[in-house]
């Protein structure tokens, strides 16, 4: 299995996780709507998407929150 172990990278949340909850916002304004309080919100990922055709395996460790493995059939 190949590994990866790029750095993160905060473009790929649009410079900052903020910016992108602001963008969000804005965005749910244009269809008269609103972040309403107690909503939870996630603000995107430092990891960019990786494509997954079938075969493809995936392991993550978080450490103590722990580990993962992923196929894709």
């Amino acid at each position: 299995m190949a590994r990866s172990r790029k750095p993160a990278s905060a473009p790929g949340v649009l410079n900052d996780p903020v910016e992108s909850v602001v963008w969000l916002a804005r965005r749910m304004g244009q269809y008269c709507q609103r972040i309403e309080a107690g909503q939870v919100i996630l603000s995107g990922s430092f990891i960019r998407p990786v494509e997954c055709p079938p075969g493809t395996k995936i392991a993550a460790d978080f450490g103590p929150f722990g580990h993962i493995d992923l196929n894709f059939a």
